[in-house]
């Protein structure tokens, strides 16, 4: 019998700002999950309001001519963060459990099936994955509202909408998309106060991934910084 694993949609590796928060959230739920004795898989997604930036060379992001001193700067930042991604890519090399290829968010509108993978539940979140200002409105992959979940369960954790109020048309389209949801954690006390109104299933509030392990989790992915003295602050 082929083995049943839990699929998980997130921001995660492809994202504008390279966060660390957003790296190391999936890698924590994900290890949580497997400490549990669950498997899962991180679905590697390029959100929608991300291929534009993900479709560009980050140098010449813009089709334009720069002034010499301009296009130095431009490209100092572009190596900059050309080194950056290849040291996250190698993190999520090294600890996602993640799809073999990208998907675009067309496509997972179209397809029935990821990799022939056999899901039996999908995990959405955490972070601002139901911040409709960032994903330009409601995200019908982030609430597995896609062809492949039909028919499989739904989880929503630590999902985050920022501060904005929803307005009376998104409230509707939010019950919609959340009616069959079989359990909805939030991260912010405040929106699990406000969305418990009108709700049909009570949401939780839950926290982040990243607090669900300890330290001697991280202690295993962590490294000794080269320079003598070193603090860190995040």
């Amino acid at each position: 019998m082929e083995e049943k694993v839990i699929g998980i949609f997130s921001l995660n590796m492809h994202t504008k700002f390279l966060n660390y928060g957003s790296a190391i959230q999936s890698y924590a739920l994900q290890t949580y999950l497997k400490q549990k004795g669950v498997p899962s898989v991180i679905i590697d997604y390029v959100p929608l309001h991300a291929e534009h930036y993900f479709n560009k060379n980050w140098l010449f992001h813009y089709r334009k001519v720069w002034h010499p001193i301009t296009f130095f700067k431009r490209f100092r930042w572009g190596l900059s963060r050309w080194k950056r991604s290849r040291k996250f890519d190698k993190f999520f090399n090294l600890y996602y459990s993640k799809t073999k290829r990208c998907y675009l968010h067309r496509e997972l509108l179209s397809i029935d099936t990821i990799e022939d993978l056999s899901f039996s539940a999908f995990i959405c979140g955490s972070d601002t994955v139901w911040k409709l200002d960032q994903t330009k409105g409601f995200n019908d992959v982030f609430f597995l509202n896609i062809p492949s979940v039909k028919g499989k369960k739904k989880v929503a954790y630590a999902c985050s909408m920022a501060s904005r109020d929803f307005t009376k048309e998104e409230i509707a389209s939010f019950q919609k998309l959340t009616k069959d949801f079989k359990g909805i954690g939030l991260r912010e006390k405040s929106r699990v106060t406000q969305f418990n109104q009108y709700l049909d299933k009570p949401a939780i509030r839950v926290v982040d991934p990243t607090l669900l392990l300890n330290a001697e989790d991280y202690a295993k992915i962590a490294k000794l910084p080269k320079q003598e003295d070193y603090v860190l602050l995040y």
